[in-house]
């Protein structure tokens, strides 16, 4: 190997190990998932083939350490999404979502924005460096079967009878036509 491509692989590395002891490489991948995703190259899959019942026991720990149960919200349209900071597809597609909150469509569920992070603290400060407007939550317990993923982020909708209607395991673009429809028509159901 040549001296000169022994310095440009030193530089790679460099580069490499620097962006990850300082943490930078998370918001770079983020950005780079946010332009791929912005393509429209990963789409939800919007309907289940068959529903699913949800299982309401699920409970979680609110910002102020309180222990609420998701059967609270039973009757209504309800997106969860299990999310990390430390999850670059999970950052990617958040503004897309917030995107989709913003519209009539997104006002009319209730969010539950799960966050994986050991520490509550570092989800809230990177939601509201963010801007996001929802509360961050986290598993007050086991997450009920019904619910557990390999994947990080996953998505679930409930419809207001209660059913599991999306599961996306993995990075999804949310405010489109189709997703806002579905919402539309779970709305209509009420």
């Amino acid at each position: 190997m040549k001296r000169k491509d022994i310095m440009e692989w030193g530089i790679v590395l460099a580069v490499i190990g620097t962006l990850y002891l300082t943490g930078w490489y998370r918001p770079i991948l983020s950005r780079i998932q946010q332009g791929v995703l912005s393509i429209g190259i990963f789409s939800p899959n919007y309907s289940l083939d068959e529903p699913i019942p949800a299982d309401f026991s699920m409970t979680l720990l609110t910002e102020e350490g309180q222990i609420k149960s998701l059967s609270e919200y039973k009757g209504e349209t309800i997106l969860i999404n299990i999310w990390a900071t430390w999850c670059p597809p999970c950052r990617a597609e958040l503004p897309d979502m917030k995107e989709l909150y913003f519209t009539e469509e997104g006002q009319s569920i209730r969010w539950i924005m799960v966050s994986l992070d050991q520490k509550m603290d570092k989800a809230v400060a990177f939601f509201d460096e963010e801007e996001y407007p929802w509360e961050v939550y986290q598993p007050a317990g086991n997450l009920p079967a019904v619910f557990e993923s390999p994947a990080v982020p996953t998505t679930f909708v409930i419809s207001p009878h209660g059913d599991i209607v999306v599961k996306q395991e993995g990075i999804a673009e949310y405010n489109t036509k189709p997703f806002r429809e579905l919402l539309q028509s779970l709305e209509e159901e009420t």
